[in-house]
């Protein structure tokens, strides 16, 4: 991959990681929620964070690779 893809893949991911952390939603309050809706929130919130998380370090390291490839 050239430099220019590099780049790109490393914003893509970085822009998809910050989709990802709007879509966990408001923090999950056990004094609103309760029962099955507590934990529907809870795993949606761990089913968006946890790739959000890995697409941002990604992303980071794929721009890094980017500064760091020749033309």
């Amino acid at each position: 991959m050239n430099k220019t893809q590099w780049a790109i893949l490393g914003i893509g991911m970085i822009l998809l990681s910050i989709f990802l952390f709007t879509m966990t939603g408001p923090g999950c309050s056990a004094l609103v929620l309760s029962g099955d809706m507590l934990t529907s929130c809870m795993i949606r919130r761990y089913a968006y964070a946890v790739p959000a998380i890995i697409s941002f370090f990604l992303g980071i390291s794929f721009t890094i690779v980017s500064i760091f490839t020749k033309k």
